[in-house]
C-alpha cells in the first residue's frame, strides 16, 4: 500500500502543470524566475534573494497596492517576525539598484503600501509639452498657438 501511494504521489507531481511564470518582462525590465536574474537594458541587477524575490512578487501583480504587512506574509513568510519597515528598506535597497531611471517601476501609495508601475507609452506629459514649439510635420504647422 505505501509503495503505491507513493507512486501515486509520484506521477501527480511529474503531471502536474507549473503555475510558476519563467520570464517576466516589462518595459527595459526583464526578470527570470527559473535563473534568479533580474536585468534593466540587459544590465544585470546585483540582487540578494529577499530583494529579488520581492521585486517578482510586484512585478506579478502590476498595478496592484500591497500593504507591508501583505509584502511581508507574501515575501517574507508567515514566520518572520521583524518589523514592517524592513519593506521600506528593501524597497529603497531595490529603487537604487534599478537606477535613477528605473527606480519608479515601484510606486509608492502613501499610508498604504507599494505597487509596481510598469511602464506606459514613452511620450510621456513632460515629453509632449517640450514638443508643443515644434512643427508638426504632416501639416508644417506649429503645435503651439
Amino acid at each position: 500500500v505505501e509503495a503505491r501511494l507513493r507512486l501515486v504521489i509520484e506521477r501527480a507531481v511529474v503531471a502536474a502543470p507549473s503555475d510558476d511564470i519563467e520570464e517576466i518582462s516589462s518595459g527595459d525590465l526583464t526578470i527570470d524566475a527559473g535563473g534568479y536574474t533580474a536585468r534593466v537594458r540587459g544590465r544585470p541587477l546585483d540582487l540578494t534573494y529577499k530583494e529579488f524575490e520581492l521585486l517578482k512578487y510586484l512585478a506579478q501583480h502590476p498595478g496592484r497596492v500591497f500593504t507591508r504587512a501583505q509584502l511581508l506574509q507574501e515575501v517574507w513568510g508567515y514566520d518572520y517576525f521583524g518589523g514592517t519597515r524592513t519593506v521600506d528598506v528593501h524597497v529603497r535597497r531595490l529603487r537604487a539598484k534599478l537606477g535613477p531611471e528605473h527606480e519608479q517601476l515601484i510606486g509608492t501609495v502613501r499610508n498604504v503600501g507599494y505597487r509596481f508601475d510598469p511602464p506606459r507609452d514613452r511620450r510621456t506629459l513632460d515629453d509632449l509639452r517640450e514638443g508643443d514649439d515644434q512643427d508638426d510635420a504632416t501639416t508644417g504647422r506649429t503645435l503651439a498657438g
